[in-house]
């Protein structure tokens, strides 16, 4: 006889995606709402919604099959878009683990809300559930911060050239000054001697 309950982590994922639109809002409206979110204040919704929909549907996929570690490069890539975004965006790094801990809290909450309603959702579902909303959510902080970090870096770089760049033409210039001032200096002795 086949068994065709489906999990309780997968119907939790049902619950998110079904929530999805409403999650987000809480998200937006967490985040808007937080002070030290400065540069979230000039995005549009959009703009501040970005990549958190394929981020939702990553921990979903891995709700589903109970495993992070098979959607985990699909989560790191989105990850990574995120965290260039917001890098271009001009996000600080601690504006950046600020709102993905809003929206671990969010997940929190719909969590709770979740096994409130579900009789069939055991503690044991719940800590597996908050496990992996937490695992998920360290994956996409870490990797949002090393493209973030990446990307600061890269820049930092290209100014370092620019700078050694403007630096050597510099030095070069300033050579060229003296030679032209010795230059001077020597015609001007030339005819001092000259006129005496």
């Amino acid at each position: 006889m086949n068994d065709k309950r489906v999990s309780p982590l997968r119907n939790f994922a049902g619950f998110i995606r079904a929530e999805r639109l409403r999650l987000t809002e809480q998200w937006m409206n967490a985040v808007f709402g937080d002070v030290d979110l400065v540069e979230a204040d000039k995005l549009t919704y959009q703009q501040l919604a970005d990549h958190l929909p394929e981020i939702l549907e990553g921990l979903c996929a891995a709700l589903d099959i109970e495993d992070l570690e098979s959607v985990e490069p699909a989560i790191e890539r989105d990850a990574r878009k995120h965290g260039l975004v917001r890098w271009r965006q001009g996000y600080r790094i601690e504006e950046l683990v600020r709102e993905l801990d809003l929206f671990h809290q969010v997940l929190a909450d719909a969590l709770e809300d979740y096994a409130s309603r579900d009789g069939t959702f055991t503690r044991r579902h719940e800590r597996r559930a908050r496990r992996m909303i937490a695992e998920t959510l360290s994956v996409v902080t870490l990797t949002s911060i090393r493209e973030v970090v990446s990307e600061r870096d890269r820049k930092i770089d290209e100014y370092t050239g620019r700078l050694e760049r403007a630096n050597h033409e510099l030095t070069l210039k300033q050579r060229l000054v003296g030679e032209l001032y010795e230059s001077r200096m020597h015609i001007t002795r030339s005819v001092v001697h000259d006129l005496r």
